[in-house]
C-alpha cells in the first residue's frame, strides 16, 4: 500500500529548508556587507579624527608651557636678579636701579610669550620688593609665605594658591626638612589664567553636548567650565579605575546619569594632567545613523520575508499537524467515530490515511476487548472491597459476651453502636465510592471499637480534615485497613502508650493521607520486603490489608495513586496513600 502512495519528488521538509535559505541568506549577506564594512570604516575615521584633534591640542599646550617654563628657569641664573638678591636694603647705585628695569623687561617677555600667563613676578627677599612687568612694590609677607610653602612642597610644575594656578621656582632645591630652615633669596612666580585656558579648550573643541576637562593630580592642571566642573567627581572615579590611563590614546565608554558618553583621553606626563573629551555616544557616532536606517530597512524586509514564509509554512505544515493533533485528542476522549480528510499529496497524506485506519481498528478493539476488561476490573474491585478480615467480627462478639457477663451495660451500648455503624458501612453495596468524610467517620467507628477492645492502651489521633476535601469521592474502605494494620502489626506488643496518627497533606494534585504508629518492631528487612510487594505487579500475591488498598487505589487512579511506606518520625511504620484530585476535584 505504501508503494502505491505517490509522494512528490522533493520531500516537504527539504522544500522548507531550501525556501528558508533562499529567503534569509541574501538578506544577511547584504546586511553584513553594509553594516560591517561601511559602519566600521566610518567609525574608524571618526575615532582617528578625534585622536588627531586631542593629540594636536595636547602637544600645543605642552609647547606653550614648555616655553613659559624655559624663560622662567632662565631667570634663576639672571645676573640682575642674583645681584639684587645679594644687596641688603635698597640699592644705592644707578646701575642697581637699572637692574629692576631689566628684570621688568624680561618679565614682560614671559607675559607676551603666551596668553595663558596672567602675571609674572619676582620676589627679592633682601629688598622686600616684588617686581612685575610694570611695577616695583613692597610685597606682603603672607603672599611670600604661601609661595614659600609651594616651593618647599616641590609642587612641580604647578602649584595652587587660593584656587589660582602658579608656576613657582626658586634658586635652591633642598629637602623639606632643610628648606624649613633656609629662606630662598628670591622667588619667581607665574600666575596662569584659568579663564584663558577654558577659552582655549572651548574654542579648540567647540563641544555642543558633552565637554572637555583637564584633569590633573595635586601638581597638574585641572580646568573645566562651571558646567563641566560638576563632572570632576565622576571623571576622578573613572581615572582611578584605569591602570594604564595616559599610555597612548584610548577610547572608552562611561555611563553618567543614565547617558552613555564616549570618552577620548590623553595624559601628559609633562603637565601631570589628563585631557578628557566626552560626548554622548549618539552624537559622537551621529554619521553612522545612515547605517542604522539601512539596518531598519533590512529588518523590515526580513520581517516581510519571514511573515510570508511563516504563512506558507502555516498552510503546508502547521494546519495539517493541528488538525491531526485535534483528531488524536478526540480519540483520547473516547470518540472513535471520526475521520480526517486531507487533499494534498505529500507525507501528511500518508499519516492521515494511516490515522483513519488506526481509528477504525481501535474502535473494533474497544468493542471487543476493552469493554470486557473493564467488566473484569470492576469484578476484581468488588472482590477486593469485601475481602475484610472476619477475625475482627469474632473478637468483637467475644468482647460483647465478656462485657455482658460483667454487666457493663454502658460499654455494651457504646460498643454495639460503633460496631453497628462499622458493619453498616462495610456491607452497603449500593455504591463503590463514598465521600471522604464518611470514609473517615467509618475509620473513627473502627478506632472506637478498638479503644474499648484494647482498654485505651492504644490512642488514635485524627488530624482535622480540611473542609475542602470532605466531599471528594473515594473508593470505600481505603483508610480503615491501614489503621487495622497498625494495630495488628506495628503495636501488637505494646502494653501502654501506643499511638496512631492520621494526617492529611495536599501535594499538587495529590491528596496524601498518612497513618503512622510508634511501634518498635519494624525492621529494615520487613520495610524493604513491604516496599517490594507494593512495587510488584504479580497478581498471585495475597491481596489483603495494605496490598488490598494499594491495588484498589491503582485501579482507580493509575500509577499516581496507591501506597508508599516509610519509617515514621516516631520509629514505627508510616503508610501514605495517594488520592489523585481530578476533574471536579481540581478546585479543591
Amino acid at each position: 500500500m505504501i508503494k502505491n502512495l505517490k509522494i512528490e519528488t522533493i520531500p516537504l521538509f527539504e522544500k522548507i529548508f531550501i525556501a528558508f535559505l533562499a529567503a534569509i541568506i541574501p538578506i544577511y549577506m547584504v546586511s553584513v556587507d553594509i553594516i560591517t564594512i561601511g559602519k566600521n570604516e566610518i567609525r574608524k575615521e571618526i575615532i582617528e579624527s578625534s585622536n588627531s584633534k586631542i593629540d594636536i591640542y595636547m602637544n600645543s599646550l605642552e609647547n606653550e608651557f614648555y616655553n613659559i617654563e624655559k624663560l622662567e628657569n632662565k631667570l634663576i641664573n639672571d645676573r640682575d636678579i642674583v645681584k639684587l638678591s645679594r644687596i641688603k636694603g635698597l640699592p644705592s647705585a644707578y646701575d642697581d636701579f637699572s637692574s629692576y628695569y631689566a628684570i621688568q623687561d624680561k618679565l614682560k617677555d614671559i607675559q607676551d610669550i603666551s596668553k595663558y600667563v596672567m602675571e609674572a613676578k619676582v620676589y627679592i627677599m633682601s629688598q622686600g620688593k616684588a617686581v612685575t612687568s610694570d611695577s616695583v612694590e613692597d610685597y606682603r609677607s603672607d603672599e611670600t609665605d604661601k609661595l614659600k610653602k609651594v616651593v618647599r612642597s616641590y609642587s612641580y610644575p604647578f602649584g595652587y594658591i587660593d584656587g589660582d594656578i602658579y608656576i613657582v621656582v626658586s634658586p635652591y632645591f633642598l629637602t623639606n626638612e632643610e628648606s624649613e630652615k633656609i629662606d630662598p633669596k628670591f622667588i619667581i612666580s607665574i600666575k596662569i589664567s584659568k579663564d584663558e585656558l577654558k577659552k582655549g579648550i572651548q574654542a579648540f573643541f567647540n563641544q555642543e553636548k558633552g565637554g572637555v576637562v583637564l584633569l590633573g593630580d595635586s601638581n597638574g592642571l585641572s580646568i573645566a567650565d562651571k558646567q563641566n566642573e560638576k563632572m570632576f567627581p565622576e571623571f576622578y572615579k573613572y581615572v582611578a579605575k584605569q591602570n594604564k590611563i595616559g599610555n597612548g590614546l584610548q577610547l572608552d565608554k562611561l555611563n553618567i546619569d543614565n547617558t552613555n558618553f564616549i570618552i577620548n583621553k590623553k595624559k601628559s606626563l609633562t603637565l601631570r594632567s589628563t585631557l578628557i573629551i566626552y560626548e554622548p555616544e549618539e552624537k559622537f557616532f551621529n554619521s553612522l545613523r545612515v547605517y542604522s536606517k539601512w539596518l531598519w530597512l533590512i529588518s523590515l524586509l526580513t520581517l516581510i520575508a519571514v511573515t510570508l514564509f511563516s504563512s506558507w509554512m502555516r498552510g503546508k505544515i502547521v494546519r495539517p499537524i493541528s488538525k491531526l493533533v485535534s483528531a488524536f485528542k478526540d480519540v483520547e476522549k473516547g470518540k472513535f467515530q471520526i475521520s480526517v480528510d486531507y487533499n494534498s499529496n505529500d507525507e501528511f497524506s500518508y499519516l492521515y490515511k494511516r490515522f483513519n485506519e488506526m481509528v477504525t481498528k481501535l474502535n473494533t478493539l474497544v468493542q471487543e476487548v476493552f469493554v470486557e476488561k473493564i467488566h473484569a476490573k470492576n469484578a476484581e474491585l468488588k472482590q477486593l472491597q469485601y475481602q475484610i478480615n472476619p477475625h475482627f467480627l469474632y473478637n468483637c462478639f467475644f468482647l460483647i459476651n465478656r462485657m455482658a457477663k460483667m454487666e457493663d451495660e454502658e460499654g455494651v451500648i457504646k460498643l454495639t453502636h460503633h460496631l453497628g455503624n462499622y458493619y453498616q458501612f462495610v456491607t452497603r453495596s449500593s455504591t463503590d465510592e463514598v465521600q471522604l468524610i464518611k470514609e473517615i467517620n467509618h475509620a473513627k467507628d473502627y478506632t472506637e471499637v478498638q479503644a474499648i477492645r484494647f482498654n485505651n492502651r492504644i490512642n488514635v489521633e485524627f488530624e482535622e480534615l480540611p473542609g475542602e476535601f470532605e466531599n471528594i469521592m473515594v473508593p470505600r474502605l481505603i483508610l480503615q485497613p491501614l489503621i487495622e494494620n497498625a494495630y495488628k502489626h506495628g503495636l501488637k506488643n505494646v502494653i501502654s502508650d501506643g499511638k496512631i496518627y492520621i494526617t492529611f497533606n495536599k501535594a499538587g494534585n495529590i491528596l496524601e493521607i498518612s497513618v503512622e504508629d510508634n511501634g518498635n518492631t519494624l525492621s529494615e528487612e520487613t520495610l524493604t520486603a513491604l516496599k517490594e510487594k507494593l512495587l510488584s505487579n504479580d497478581n498471585t500475591i495475597e491481596t489483603t490489608g495494605l496490598l488490598n488498598v494499594h491495588r484498589r487505589l491503582q485501579i482507580k487512579y493509575g500509577q499516581q495513586g496507591g501506597l508508599n511506606v516509610s519509617r515514621g518520625k516516631s520509629g514505627g511504620l508510616r503508610v501514605t496513600e495517594r488520592i489523585v484530585l481530578r476533574g471536579e476535584d481540581k478546585n479543591v
